[in-house]
């Protein structure tokens, strides 16, 4: 019986080499590989990638293919291990130094992207030593042009120059980055990119615009036709007619008269529908959604901030991250790391999670029993937790049986009236005690009358009065800061003459918060945040103000969210503030919530300036929401007079995230759009329960309205 022999290891059956690909010419190792693209095949490389280079001059082309790049480029870049072992953990940080740290990393990855529209980046390295290492110089993206593949299995990277235009140069190995996009076999080492993919439906596009004009040129002016009485005047006539066509004067027999016939075009399609079918086409194959580039003067083009589909930006990613792993970072960790496993740089194309939302949503698991696990707690929020026995009598969150400590921030302030009753209940908790005794002695009312006199005698009010005095005082104290509060509140808004204003209304409402002190987010509540400037747990003057500070220069001046992180972080550094959640969650939320209920106090303002000229506010709901809340969608179109209160409750943002905005509408824009005032949806109050367990508070909420967002932002400024 014979013997079934595995295959040998490593041996390639079906490559190139030896001409044994019908699909191509005769391959000799001593000329360049051709490549199989209909369109640019043939032609020397120093010309091969014209064709696609001009079709970026189209618009739709351009724009298209830049948001595609920019919807990578824009996220940040991390270094991951490519295991566990400590070696590993110093070959990442390593990387993170020579690479993303001391290069361009950014600019150089953006123009290694164009690979995916001409198929082909070549990107040489330029290597140094610094120290003990092996590092990158510089990584210099070159002309694709000038480059071409040799030898026997055509995998060779060759340096076409003037002296060597047949075979080229062959490169060193370990010396380019090399990108080879689309294609759909292995055999293509030049890859068949986006631009392979757009050209016809550019072409096309172009041939209309041709016919357009011929067809513009035929029925935009009109003929002139010659009408004659006499045969002896045809030649006459016809010569008139000629002048009168190419703009010249002309004379005719008085017998003859020449007369303007004007074509009418028919029918429904126009130049701009050929235009819609063929930039359609385009968008999709460039970035798989049409909305980005043909709602330009919609809100939703500004709030998805040119975003295109994720598994198109994660397969660019994808793209880079292997190649760049299986060249350059394999190079360099053999070189300066052996036996280390490979990492790989990569783009943060997820958002870090919202750890208060999350809290909240483990908040009602646990009121329904459910108990989360330690391992849980601690990869979600990123904390340690050690088991603690719970009592089951001790009240909780929920009621009875349910522990005061799940997700509790530490020791708070309570609010004034909290603090007095604090202060005082237990000085006087013993009265009733001491008042009652004589009363269960006497016989008769009037020894109880006498034993009464007696007890009260003996009672030792000064503590209560002394406590109850300091709350007196700190009320006093905080009705004055109201009154000092709205006296120097600058009201002189600036009228409008029915266009919008200026973005300066966001900065100045920003500017004039006043700083405090809190300990918990429920210690100052909805419109108290028009005046006031608070962080969770930030309770030092210096540090609020350092903070307010961080987040003004993010207002005013765009900064970014990294930006203001690297603030936060010297500001934390500097105070020695021992903050309470994750560093990305607790920034994002600080940065994202007062930028967004500024700007939304800055446009409350905007709005009302110009309600004589557009009386009417349309809800609208934000196309960028991944998790959209189903009231905001249920309202998105909603028309109300701008008088009506269900904007005081309901004007945007209402909830964490929430990027919902509002529209101002004229009764023009009401006729030219058949639109209606709508009925104002129903409030479905309900009380909720907020905050951590010594802040604790219940309010009622509008249904749709997270907690802490029933007001509009800037409207009690307008009021005062």
């Amino acid at each position: 019986m014979a013997t079934r022999r595995p295959p040998s290891p490593g041996k390639v059956l079906a490559g190139i080499e030896g001409n044994r690909d019908i699909t191509r010419g005769y391959l000799d190792e001593r000329n360049l590989l051709q490549p199989q693209d209909d369109l640019s095949g043939g032609r020397p490389p120093v010309t091969r990638y014209r064709a696609y280079r001009s079709l970026l001059q189209d618009d739709r082309v351009g724009t298209s293919f830049r948001q595609r790049r920019s919807a990578l480029i824009g996220r940040s870049t991390e270094v991951r291990p490519g295991g566990d072992a400590t070696i590993d953990r110093k070959a990442a940080d390593f990387v993170r130094d020579a690479v993303v740290e001391a290069l361009p990393w950014d600019r150089i990855c953006n123009l290694m992207l164009f690979g995916t529209f001409y198929g082909l980046s070549v990107a040489e390295c330029v290597w140094m030593r610094d120290g003990a290492h092996v590092v990158p110089e510089k990584i210099l993206v070159r002309d694709r042009g000038r480059f071409a593949f040799g030898g026997a299995d055509g995998s060779e990277l060759r340096l076409v120059t003037p002296g060597a235009t047949v075979r080229g140069e062959t490169m060193p190995e370990r010396k380019f980055w090399v990108v080879a996009s689309g294609g759909d076999h292995d055999d293509e080492p030049y890859g068949l990119g986006l631009g392979w993919e757009t050209y016809w439906p550019v072409f096309l596009k172009r041939q209309g615009v041709t016919q357009w004009a011929d067809l513009l040129d035929r029925f935009a002016r009109p003929i002139p036709v010659g009408h004659y009485q006499r045969e002896a005047d045809i030649d006459a006539v016809y010569q008139a007619v000629e002048a009168v066509r190419d703009g010249r004067g002309a004379a005719i027999p008085a017998s003859a008269s020449i007369d303007l016939l004007e074509a009418l075009k028919s029918g429904r399609t126009d130049y701009r529908d050929w235009l819609d079918v063929w930039n359609r086409a385009i968008t999709l194959t460039l970035i798989g959604q049409t909305m980005t580039t043909e709602d330009g003067s919609s809100r939703s083009q500004a709030e998805v901030h040119w975003q295109v589909r994720r598994d198109i930006v994660q397969a660019d990613d994808d793209l880079l991250a292997d190649t760049l792993r299986a060249q350059v970072l394999s190079w360099l960790i053999e070189w300066n790391y052996p036996g280390a496993a490979v990492p790989r740089i990569r783009r943060v194309l997820d958002d870090p999670p919202d750890t208060h939302a999350l809290s909240e949503r483990d908040l009602r698991i646990w009121r329904m029993g459910w108990a989360p696990t330690g391992d849980y707690i601690g990869d979600t929020y990123d904390i340690e937790v050690t088991p603690r026995r719970i009592d089951p009598a001790a009240p909780g969150p929920g009621g009875p049986g349910e522990s005061t400590d799940f997700a509790a921030e530490g020791p708070a302030e309570r609010p004034l009236a909290q603090q007095a009753a604090d202060a005082v209940d237990p000085l006087i908790a013993r009265w009733p005690a001491e008042l009652s005794r004589p009363l269960a002695a006497a016989a008769t009312l009037a020894e109880w009358r006498d034993g009464l006199t007696g007890a009260g005698q003996g009672v030792d009010i000064a503590p209560a009065a002394e406590a109850l005095a300091e709350a007196l005082a700190a009320a006093r104290l905080a009705g004055m800061y109201d009154v000092w509060t709205e006296a120097e509140e600058d009201t002189s808004f600036a009228d409008v003459d029915g266009v919008r204003l200026g973005f300066a209304e966001q900065i100045a409402f920003f500017r004039e918060k006043l700083n405090l002190g809190t300990n918990a987010w429920t210690d100052i509540w909805e419109a108290q945040h028009d005046r006031s400037f608070v962080v969770a747990g930030a309770a030092r003057d210096d540090l609020v103000a350092d903070l307010k500070g961080a987040v003004e220069a993010a207002i005013s001046d765009g900064e970014t969210l990294e930006t203001f992180r690297a603030r936060f972080d010297e500001i934390v550094e500097r105070h020695g503030w021992a903050y309470k959640g994750d560093r990305l969650w607790r920034t994002r939320v600080i940065y994202n919530t007062n930028i967004a209920t500024s700007y939304s106090a800055g446009r409350w303002t905007q709005a009302n300036a110009v309600t004589d000229q557009r009386p009417y506010w349309r809800y609208r709901h934000s196309p960028a929401s991944e998790v959209p809340r189903p009231d905001h969608e249920t309202w998105d179109g909603l028309i109300l007079r701008a008088d009506d209160p269900w904007w005081l409750t309901h004007w945007p943002p209402n909830g964490w995230g929430c990027q919902c905005w509002v529209e101002t509408l004229s009764m023009r824009d009401m006729e030219r759009h058949d639109l209606a005032v709508s009925e104002p949806p129903p409030m479905g109050w309900h009380d909720v329960t907020v905050g951590p367990a010594d802040s604790r508070r219940t309010v009622r909420v509008p249904a749709g309205v997270d907690a802490g967002f029933g007001y509009a932002p800037g409207a009690s400024r307008e009021a005062a």
